[in-house]
């Protein structure tokens, strides 16, 4: 489900995921393994790339604790749905510690609010 759009200059940011996630955020509940998080990312109105989250149990741990972003890993996504696999998501989890306290998902409150 779409929960949020957010818009910077000419980049517009649509953010989905399962029902199942938003509610078990809703209820103070980690979200559960095989939450996808998925990011449409346009630029000057067209669409650039896909940006993926995804939460499966026991993920993460090949990462140094620095970059650890608890059970999420990441993946960039072209236009035609093929994966990006020059990406260092390095930079991903790197931003994506600062959310720890908020299992490491920016867009918790959006979630909260979602209808």
């Amino acid at each position: 489900m779409h929960y949020a759009t957010f818009n910077r200059g000419g980049t517009r940011e649509e953010l989905f995921t399962s029902r199942e996630a938003i509610e078990a955020v809703k209820n103070g509940q980690p979200m559960p393994s095989g939450t996808v998080i998925t990011m449409e990312d346009y630029r000057n109105d067209e669409l650039y790339r896909y940006v993926v989250m995804e939460r499966r149990a026991g993920w993460g741990t090949r990462h140094s604790p620095e970059l650890r972003t608890g059970e999420w890993e990441f993946q960039w996504f072209n236009p035609d749905r093929t994966a990006k696999t020059d990406e260092s998501f390095d930079r991903c989890r790197s931003c994506h510690t600062s959310q720890a306290s908020q299992d490491f998902v920016f867009t918790v409150d959006q979630m909260r609010r979602a209808k």
